[in-house]
């Protein structure tokens, strides 16, 4: 994706997927790579 010239890979993904528990399988995790610096948040 790219936003305000800069380039972030997003990734979303379960955060416990073979959890047991609807609630807590059902939870997801986004993350954001930052290209420039090579950090990432969640």
């Amino acid at each position: 994706m790219i936003v305000g010239g800069f380039t972030y890979a997003v990734t979303v993904q379960q955060e416990y997927p073979q959890f047991p528990d609807p609630e807590r399988s059902g939870k997801l995790v986004i993350e954001l790579g930052y290209s420039t610096s090579g950090r990432q948040c969640t």
